[in-house]
């Protein structure tokens, strides 16, 4: 039987959750070690390296989102020679950027006595260093351009999966490492090669699951068809730059600031791995849900997809809600009494600013989503340019005053002044055919919910923490008001509308089936159990039986009557 959008959708939302959960877990772990074997001085450098390399990855440009929704259709079709010639583009143009990856990040070489300053006392040379950061990100563009095919086609759960297994063996490699020699060489080395192994098995298993592209060797793009991709890629790459931006470069500006410095950045990045860890979990459901939006979206459907939106924009609000309280909530306590220890903890008003970012960010996705899902890449191309902007100004205009606070919520300010208003204008005039205002009343009023629920979460929260001394117990306190609060107000406040009626109602559809299709495979395992021990002569047919069709791995196999 053919699994239906929402079965996809649910099965690569959990295996996702699951890499995430677990790949969050191992870097706790790896960087607890890191740190009482290296020390912070070893963070510091890490952290700005690794952003320092997500600048180098706009060379990317974002062709990964313009191939993947290319492929929506003639995975959609079958069109084999269509998918073989998307994917031999794809393959030439990762080689171009795996090669310019690796030749700009070479002439960063010279550059980093400017970048780093306050160099940290470590006895490992820092421009080898960073040359095996150039390294692992340039190869991983030779292979990962097949992982698409997957994507595309509903079944990232085939990455995920694949991802999973990987995660343990180089958490575990790298804990011998860094325990048994203390080496940040050897260390980064083994992140090298499981990187490359990683993407080349995923790689085998894309190729396995199409096999008849190999029948087109040689079919390539009509230049109009280039032309579009083209056309596509290139506004795709100011949304790449305006994201790197965002997220990248934080570390960089506070680095430079003279009051600040490189150890700025590792204290920041203790809290921002806790925040990056619910935000990785929370941009699964996100990245699993884009191919399905986008199979829906050639459809035509307009009304169905704004059903579908208003239910996702409701799920989002729900995550983000109790994300967002318990962020706020148990980051400094899990830093100082749980983790790490009182001198590692920040000033709160660093905790507010990325809570505000962390919201602001994860709340608008399903705009993002929809924008993506329905291939509007070059209609308000500008918009993404006017965000950088802002966002490189206000770094740069706040952190003289307000230090480390004012670089993090330049980026909050930017997001809200330029992306929430225009992307949702974007969406509902050019999809959904609504005016932008029904969005706008929607956030604002989920907007106020959040501030007064975690507000009066944490003040609950902080009571609770004075009275209890024990601070593990007052931490399970902290985790149960997290836990309780933010879902109880929001079962309370929407208990009655129409999108909350419709997620419960989804998620008892998805349960059923789920256990119908569990029961059917445990009947088919008791009456295998029972063929092996009957007497009964074996036709030649049972000796040397054909493969099995498993119609849930055919990308070809949807249903248009659900979500």
């Amino acid at each position: 039987m053919a699994r239906s959008h929402s079965e996809r959708l649910a099965v690569n939302v959990g295996a996702g959750f699951a890499l995430k959960l677990v790949s969050q877990l191992m870097k706790f772990v790896i960087k607890t070690v890191f740190i009482y074997t290296l020390g912070m001085q070893y963070v510091s450098v890490s952290t700005l390296f690794t952003d320092i390399l997500s600048m180098l990855a706009l060379a990317e440009l974002g062709i990964g989102n313009a191939i993947t929704y290319a492929l929506y259709k003639p995975i959609r079709n079958r069109d084999y020679p269509r998918i073989a010639a998307l994917m031999a583009f794809y393959r030439k143009a990762y080689r171009i950027i795996a090669a310019t990856v690796f030749i700009v990040g070479a002439a960063c070489v010279p550059l980093l006595p400017y970048m780093v300053k306050n160099v940290p006392d470590i006895t490992e040379n820092i421009s080898l260093i960073f040359m095996l950061y150039v390294v692992n990100s340039a190869t991983s563009y030779l292979l990962v351009y097949k992982s698409t095919l997957l994507t595309a086609s509903e079944m990232r759960w085939v990455i995920s999966k694949t991802s999973i297994i990987f995660t343990f063996i180089r958490t575990a490699a790298e804990c011998i490492v860094l325990l048994v020699f203390k080496n940040f060489i050897l260390y980064l080395m083994v992140g090298i090669v499981e990187h490359f192994i990683r993407n080349y098995i995923i790689s085998q298993k894309a190729t396995n699951l199409y096999p008849q592209i190999k029948d087109y060797p040689d079919k390539r793009l009509e230049k109009e068809e280039t032309r579009k991709l083209l056309a596509d890629v290139g506004a795709l790459s100011l949304y790449k730059i305006s994201h790197v931006i965002l997220t990248s470069t934080d570390s960089i500006v506070i680095s430079l600031a003279p009051a600040l410095g490189v150890m700025s950045v590792g204290f920041l990045g203790n809290y921002r791995l806790i925040f990056n860890t619910i935000n990785s979990i929370v941009t699964q459901f996100y990245q699993s849900f884009v191919p399905t939006l986008g199979t829906v979206a050639a459809s035509g459907n307009t009304e169905k997809q704004y059903d579908i939106f208003r239910l996702v924009f409701f799920v989002s609000f729900w995550m983000v809600l109790f994300c967002s309280t318990s962020l706020f909530c148990l980051s400094e306590p899990f830093v100082q009494n749980i983790w790490l220890s009182k001198r590692h903890v920040l000033d709160r008003s660093i905790l507010f600013a990325l809570t505000f970012n962390f919201y602001v960010n994860c709340v608008i996705r399903p705009l993002n989503a929809f924008r993506t899902g329905n291939g509007l890449f070059i209609q308000g191309k500008l918009r993404p340019v006017a965000t950088a902007i802002l966002n490189l100004t206000l770094d740069f205009v706040l952190v003289g005053r307000f230090g480390v606070f004012g670089v993090l919520m330049a980026t909050g300010i930017s997001i809200v002044c330029t992306q929430l208003w225009y992307d949702s204008s974007l969406v509902y005039k050019n999809v959904f055919k609504r005016p932008p205002v029904e969005y706008a009343k929607k956030f604002l009023a989920r907007f106020a919910i959040a501030v007064l629920c975690i507000g009066g979460t944490y003040m609950l929260c902080e009571f609770v923490s004075g009275v209890i001394e024990n601070v593990y117990m007052a931490f399970i306190a902290r985790m149960l008001l997290c836990l309780l609060i933010p879902n109880g107000l929001v079962i309370l406040l929407y208990r009655n509308t129409y999108e909350y009626r419709q997620f419960i109602s989804r998620l008892g559809f998805l349960t059923r089936r789920f256990r119908k299709k569990a029961g059917m495979g445990k009947k088919a395992r008791r009456a295998g159990s029972s063929a092996d021990v009957s007497t009964d002569a074996v036709t030649p047919e049972q000796e040397n039986p054909a493969p099995p069709v498993d119609m849930d791995d055919d990308p070809g196999s949807f249903q248009d009557n659900d979500i």
